[in-house]
């Protein structure tokens, strides 16, 4: 959410090292309203909807947040929490990487993919100034990541 982003900057690495014709969309949570049952009974806000369709829309999830104090932010739980609600759920049977939420999206019936994971230490220590990862293993994870992604969604 916060210009500058390091996770943000991380998502482009995929985008680049995706197979040609692989589309690559980035959900902005900013606009996500937080959850209420209230507003729930009376429908889904634009920004909630628009977010769970274009869950629906994609074939797998690939998921890049911070941790703090070893949890998701809560504008993810928070999003999370839109997309299991009935009467759909669009993260079901979606391919999904990212370890930290498993515990979080195990009941919406996600497919986890385990391997490899990525996780990066002192993010300031592994990006440059232009918010560039310079790390050329964790690149070579992420591409394995999305190879692992995309031969789950294609099953």
């Amino acid at each position: 959410m916060r210009s500058g982003s390091y996770n943000t900057a991380l998502l482009e690495i995929p985008r680049q090292l995706a197979p040609a014709g692989t589309e690559m969309t980035v959900a902005d949570l900013s606009d996500i309203t937080a959850y209420n049952e209230d507003v729930y009974k009376q429908g889904f806000p634009p920004s909630v909807a628009a977010f769970r369709g274009r869950i629906s829309a994609d074939h797998c999830l690939l998921i890049a947040t911070p941790e703090y104090n070893y949890v998701m932010p809560g504008v993810l739980n928070n999003a999370i929490d839109w997309a299991s609600r009935p009467p759909d759920q669009p993260i079901d049977g979606k391919p999904i990487e990212q370890n930290l939420l498993r515990q979080a999206l195990v009941g919406l019936n996600g497919q986890f993919v385990t391997r490899p994971q990525v996780f990066i230490n002192s993010a300031l220590q592994n990006f440059d100034e232009n918010g560039v990862l310079m790390d050329d293993a964790t690149k070579v994870l992420i591409d394995q990541i999305i190879t692992a992604l995309l031969e789950v969604a294609s099953s």
